[in-house]
């Protein structure tokens, strides 16, 4: 397999998903020829999160998303939807799923909610107001799928929660509190929540957060992608 790459610094835009306010933000460039020449992908970037406290760039889709709703307002986020042109596959929704005795916070506001993917930009699909969350699917050089981005993260703290949340209260995301399943030689596993509201992203908001030198590892919800 044949890659070259390149890095360069450009104008970051300032957009719905920015989390910081910096205007010299770089720029990764990279393309990969697969070993037979028969596909040429090409990565264009500033977004990207840390794995084994490497980064890891990926493209952010312009024609897919993923779309976080309340049940109740299925009807009318469908409708809206098809106004704009878009298919609608509502059987293809999935319930979002929360333990209520867990995450009790959480579940006040995500307890009712669904998901599904959709054809369209998400910025476009943020206009509609009913929308609790929603965010481009993303795609890396390693895996050139695209794969839904999820409104959660994981990241590993050696503090409390009430640090927690001290931590990342100019987000405005919702902590949900210790995730139990999760084991870390490295502090405790919480689980943080974004919506429509929140200043970025949950994968810009996991990269965020790990620079701050404070957390041991974050992980954004990239839903289809396991290591």
């Amino acid at each position: 397999m044949k890659t070259k790459s390149l890095l360069v610094f450009g104008m970051m835009l300032v957009g719905l998903t920015a989390c910081s306010e910096s205007k010299d933000e770089p720029t990764y460039v990279q393309e990969i020829e697969t070993a037979d020449n028969t596909r040429l992908a090409k990565l264009t970037t500033e977004h990207y999160y840390y794995y084994n406290a490497e980064k890891i760039y990926v493209n952010y889709s312009d024609t897919q998303s993923y779309v976080l709703y309340h049940a109740s307002d299925e009807e009318t986020i469908v409708n809206k939807l098809r106004d704009m042109g878009v298919s609608v596959y509502v059987d293809e929704a999935q319930e979002y799923g929360i333990n209520q005795d867990i995450y009790p916070k959480a579940y006040e506001t995500f307890g009712d909610c669904k998901f599904i993917s959709v054809a369209l930009d998400y910025k476009k699909v943020l206009e509609i107001n009913e929308v609790v969350y929603a965010s481009p699917h993303v795609q890396s050089l390693d895996n050139p799928s695209w794969w839904p981005m999820a409104n959660r993260c994981a990241v590993a703290f050696t503090g409390d929660v009430e640090k927690l949340e001290e931590v990342v209260k100019d987000y405005n995301v919702i902590v949900w509190g210790k995730d139990p399943d999760i084991w870390s030689t490295a502090g405790d596993v919480y689980i943080i929540g974004c919506t429509r509201d929140s200043k970025c992203n949950a994968l810009d908001l996991a990269s965020k957060l790990y620079e701050t030198g404070l957390f041991v590892w974050t992980d954004p919800c990239l839903l289809g992608i396991y290591y």
